[in-house]
C-alpha cells in the first residue's frame, strides 16, 4: 500500500459512524464554530485516563504521535511488536482511524480500545483478559455493558487492519474501561454486516450524495443547526 497515496475523498472516521448524519453533513461543508467547552474538557479526561492506563502496561512499543505515526506503527508490525500503543492505521479504503492499543495474537492484529466509560456491569457472562497477558475467560464478576459507539469503532478498526494484511482472523477486538481493571472482549465478527451499512452510508453523507435533514437528537444543543430540528429522530439518523 501507498501511505502517501492522495485522499481523494473524505475519509470516514470512527467518531463518524455514530453521530448525527445531518451535523455530519454540515461539518463536510463549512468549517466548524468554536469547540464546545464541556466537550474540550471531556477530551482532557480522556486523554488523562488513557495515560493513566498506558502507564500501566507492560511490554508496550510506544507510537508517537505527530508526522511519520502511520509509518511508525507499520514498522512496528512488521518488527512483530506484541503490543503498540497509539498506533494510526493508514488512511485508504476511504477510512481513518487509531487504536490506542494493537494487541498481536498468532495471526495478526486485534484492536483494543481505551474509553472513558463503563465497559461492564457487576453481574457475570462477560468474557475478559487481565491487563498483563491475553487470556480470555468468562468473567463471574461483571456483565459486558453496551455500548454502540465503542461496538463500530471495532468493527471500523477491525475492517482497517483487515484491509492491511495484518488483522486476526479470530475477529476479536477489547475495551478498556473507566475502571481501568480488565479488557473486556469482544466478538467483532456478528458487528460487521451492521457496521458496512452504517459506514456506506456515512461515506456518501461526507461526499454528498445522500440526502439528510434535520432531526431532534441529544447533540442537536452543540450544534448550530440545532435550532432548526424538531422532528423526532429515525432510527437512522442517529
Amino acid at each position: 500500500m501507498d501511505i502517501d497515496q492522495a485522499v481523494k475523498t473524505t475519509p470516514v472516521s470512527a467518531r463518524a459512524l455514530t453521530g448525527c448524519r445531518h451535523r455530519l453533513a454540515l461539518e463536510a461543508r463549512a468549517p466548524q464554530g468554536d469547540p464546545d467547552p464541556g466537550m474540550a474538557l471531556r477530551v482532557e479526561a480522556a486523554a488523562v485516563f488513557r495515560a493513566s492506563v498506558r502507564d500501566r502496561l507492560p511490554g508496550l512499543t510506544v507510537i508517537e504521535p505527530g508526522e511519520g505515526a502511520v509509518r511508525r506503527t507499520l514498522a512496528a508490525m512488521d518488527a512483530g511488536a506484541e503490543r503498540i500503543w497509539g498506533a494510526v492505521l493508514p488512511t485508504a479504503h476511504d477510512r481513518r482511524g487509531h487504536s490506542e492499543l494493537l494487541l498481536r495474537l498468532a495471526d495478526g492484529y486485534i484492536p483494543i480500545i481505551v474509553v472513558n466509560h463503563k465497559t461492564c456491569d457487576p453481574g457475570a457472562g462477560a468474557t475478559t483478559s487481565p491487563l498483563d497477558r491475553w487470556e480470555p475467560r468468562e468473567d463471574e464478576a461483571v456483565r459486558t455493558r453496551p455500548h454502540r459507539g465503542d461496538a463500530m469503532r471495532l468493527a471500523h478498526l477491525t475492517r482497517m487492519l483487515q484491509e492491511l494484511g495484518r488483522g486476526s482472523r479470530t475477529l476479536l477486538g477489547g475495551s478498556i474501561g473507566v475502571d481501568g481493571a480488565r479488557i473486556v472482549v469482544h466478538e467483532v465478527g456478528p458487528l460487521l454486516a451492521a457496521y458496512e451499512e452504517r459506514f456506506a452510508d456515512r461515506r456518501d453523507v461526507l461526499a454528498g450524495t445522500a440526502p439528510t435533514e434535520p432531526v431532534r437528537v441529544a447533540e442537536c444543543r452543540r450544534c448550530p443547526g440545532g435550532r432548526s430540528a424538531r422532528r423526532p429522530s429515525p432510527r437512522r439518523g442517529t
